[in-house]
């Protein structure tokens, strides 16, 4: 009977646990090139690859193909490859499409370099598809009629994903149509991602186009996007986020934290075609605007079924000013140069003395705001949010080193402190020590200023680039029995991402070794004796004393083990 119970009870885990196992291996990783069918195209090993696998270019040879994936798959770039996908002519960009044939798909590249191609993605006919595009590298540049870098095309209820990525294009950087059946729902999550176009004169340009029409929910995110660079002719409002609104259905639009600069036309435009039914919110929150050839905003005339609410946003060196519309900018608005590291070389971060560092609002009711910036830094380390698309942040680490760790009495030792700056902001940064046991007797930095007393040591460094280092070179004397220490930290004026690295110490160093005097000890009984002297410090009569009574007690000792 115990036989069967444990039989009875055991089947199912079994079960479970062969059902999970095959499960698991249903998902395969595929390397391409690899083996058959995956030694010919890459279409061929698509095709062939089952739902949920991933396939690994393994290869740094361009791949000159028109996709087509109509399945759940991950296509990523193998460690240690660089393939690049697209033509191998600016005549024709390659095609990679996306779209559901047979059953709702889920998609997602990750880690891919995109040149001379471009994205389609159509989603009409399932619902549950998804669609994820990250740390990747899109290049389409030449002029082909205004094609689209990334084109999304949705019907059915979908969830897009694009973060990380570097999109350059002939046309808009991102176009995305809304067109949703009632009762669907889609939401487009777009963060992170470094957006410009070609300068053609002959089209207008968007750095990211939404066109919502006909009905369902349609939620897009906005977040800590920099969008720079933007040409065009400037004859139909090329933008940074063009939106157009034409739809019966409910739309949420998120326009938050993100960078325009240098655009040929507008940085913001809502425009609106029908609010007869269906309700539109649209908040716009932490944006820098600078260096527009229009308008860095333009909203539309007041209407009962749109509702924009804006503030926190900077606006600077736009031609015409900004247009609001009938809807109220916000009363915490600013107008200042935004102090980037260097606009020729397109590095929008902030200096360390931007105004726009913690000039946000992170707490804004009903956002949510992401948790990290365009780099994929944490957001809101200080204060408060930065504007714009970047969180002003370093990580300084401290290294400590000393020439020995046992020292005599009046010895001299080099420490070096070395503070490296690991980015990924430029920081001014200040050094401070103390020493036990010891005398600062000499220091010099390789740059900014030092001040010393004996036993402490403050230094201001200057600013430390993203990756550079200062040295401290610091003379220490020994100068007492003991343990001999020095403790040290480093500061910057922004907020520094990791505090556990700021630290270091040199661990304690003996200072009891006197190796230039005379100790002699001995033991008799339980007791003991011990008589020295320091050579540096005697006359010529206590060192003649300190001898003799060594010689008197070394020859008693030997008496005493004759006997």
């Amino acid at each position: 009977m115990k036989m069967k119970k444990i039989i009875t009870t055991t089947l199912p885990v079994c079960f479970m646990f062969f059902f999970l196992l095959s499960s698991t291996v249903l998902a395969d990783t595929i390397s391409y090139p690899g083996d058959a069918p995956c030694n010919g195209t890459l279409q061929d090993c698509i095709d062939a690859a089952a739902n949920g696998d991933t396939i690994e270019l393994a290869t740094n040879n361009r791949i000159n193909e028109s996709l087509t994936i109509k399945k759940s798959i991950t296509l990523t770039t193998a460690s240690g490859f660089a393939p690049k996908l697209g033509s191998t002519t600016s005549l024709i960009p390659k095609i990679i499409a996306i779209e559901d044939d047979d059953e709702a798909i889920m998609v997602s590249f990750t880690h891919l370099l995109f040149d001379n191609a471009v994205v389609e993605v159509s989603f009409s006919l399932f619902e549950g598809n998804s669609f994820t595009m990250q740390h990747s590298t899109l290049s389409n540049p030449d002029d082909h009629n205004n094609t689209h870098g990334i084109d999304l095309n949705l019907r059915t209820s979908s969830t897009i994903l694009l973060q990380h990525n570097t999109i350059l294009s002939s046309g808009a950087g991102l176009n995305v149509l809304g067109s949703l059946n009632e009762n669907n729902t889609a939401s487009v999550s777009l963060f992170g991602n470094r957006i410009s176009t070609t300068n053609n004169s002959d089209y207008n340009y968007q750095g990211i186009r939404i066109d919502n029409t006909f009905k369902g929910e349609f939620n897009v995110d906005i977040q800590s996007n920099v969008i720079h660079n933007i040409g065009g002719c400037n004859c139909g409002g090329p933008a940074g986020v063009e939106i157009y609104q034409d739809a019966v259905g409910t739309a949420n639009f998120n326009i938050l934290n993100n960078t325009f600069e240098s655009i040929a036309g507008n940085g913001i435009i809502i425009n609106t075609l029908d609010f007869s039914s269906g309700l539109t919110l649209v908040n716009i929150f932490n944006n820098t605007v600078s260096n527009v050839e229009n308008l860095g905003i333009s909203l539309p005339d007041a209407d009962a079924n749109l509702i924009i609410v804006s503030d926190y946003n900077n606006f600077h060196q736009n031609q015409n000013g900004e247009e609001w519309g009938d809807y109220e900018p916000g009363d915490n608005n600013l107008a200042v140069d935004p102090l980037f590291m260097n606009i020729a070389q397109q590095n929008y971060r902030l200096q360390t003395s931007s105004p726009l560092l913690n000039a946000g609002n992170s707490s804004v009711s009903g956002l949510l705001f992401s948790s990290v910036d365009a780099a994929n830094s944490n957001r809101n380390v200080g204060a408060e949010i930065d504007l714009g698309a970047y969180e002003a942040a370093t990580d300084l680490q401290l290294f400590l080193s000393i020439s020995a760790n046992t020292v005599t009495v009046g010895d001299e030792l080099s420490a070096t402190a070395q503070i490296i700056n690991n980015g990924p902001d430029a920081d001014t940064a200040s050094f401070s020590g103390s020493i036990t046991s010891g005398k600062i007797l000499f220091t010099e930095p390789s740059q900014g200023i030092c001040n010393n007393t004996d036993t402490e040591l403050t230094c201001t460094l200057g600013e430390i680039a993203d990756l550079e280092n200062v040295t401290i070179a610091i003379t220490i004397e020994a100068t007492e029995e003991g343990l001999l220490s020095f403790n040290a930290n480093t500061t910057g004026t922004r907020p520094d991402q990791d505090l556990t690295n700021n630290s270091a110490s040199t661990g304690d160093i003996d200072t009891n070794l006197v190796t230039n005097g005379i100790n002699a000890s001995g033991t008799n009984g339980g007791g003991g004796c011990q008589l020295g002297v320091n050579t540096t410090q005697a006359t010529p009569l206590q060192f003649f004393l300190s001898v003799m009574g060594a010689v008197l007690l070394l020859g008693s000792f030997k008496r005493k083990l004759q006997r």
